[in-house]
């Protein structure tokens, strides 16, 4: 009889959409991820100049990353005219990168470009998702990085750590 109480128990529980020990609803999902990634990118003026007073730069970066695998990526951000001969800030910055699968990852990002020496100049900077498609639907995360951009080339690469959720 016990047997038979809780079998019935169980079904009752699962019929009402309520818990059952031992049962896993979404195994691995929302689960927070060590997350890393190595890209190069190519910079340019964009096209669409949407920081008045200042200069806004795409970037296309290629790339491999823990979860994304092979990924590309475009994104713009603003800065001074002057980051040729000092030291800038990198802000307002928003990327969508595409994993080997196809879904997306959105993302916004800021930064810091240190002064330039012999015309390679260093870059910090902060990467937070704020949305996906496909398996990253529900995706969050933060990434801090470092790179190099050659401004002779503007060419560079950079390489990033921290987490992701999915």
């Amino acid at each position: 009889m016990f047997g038979r109480s809780r079998v019935a128990l169980m079904v009752a529980l699962l019929a009402l959409g309520g818990p059952v020990a031992g049962a896993v609803a979404d195994p691995g999902h929302s689960v927070q991820r060590p997350f890393a990634l190595n890209m190069d990118a190519l910079v340019s003026v964009a096209p669409v100049q949407r920081c008045p007073g200042e200069l806004t730069l795409e970037l296309v970066l290629n790339g491999t990353a823990t979860h994304l695998g092979r990924f590309g990526a475009i994104g713009t951000h603003c800065t001074l005219p002057t980051l040729a001969i000092e030291a800038v800030p990198l802000h307002s910055g928003v990327a969508t990168f595409t994993a080997a699968d196809g879904s997306t990852l959105a993302v916004t990002y800021e930064g810091w470009q240190d002064t330039p020496v012999s015309g390679v100049a260093s870059v910090t900077f902060t990467i937070e998702i704020v949305s996906g498609t496909g398996r990253f639907a529900d995706a969050a995360g933060s990434w801090t990085g470092t790179g190099t951009l050659d401004l002779a080339t503007f060419t560079g690469g950079a390489e990033a750590r921290g987490w992701i959720r999915y």
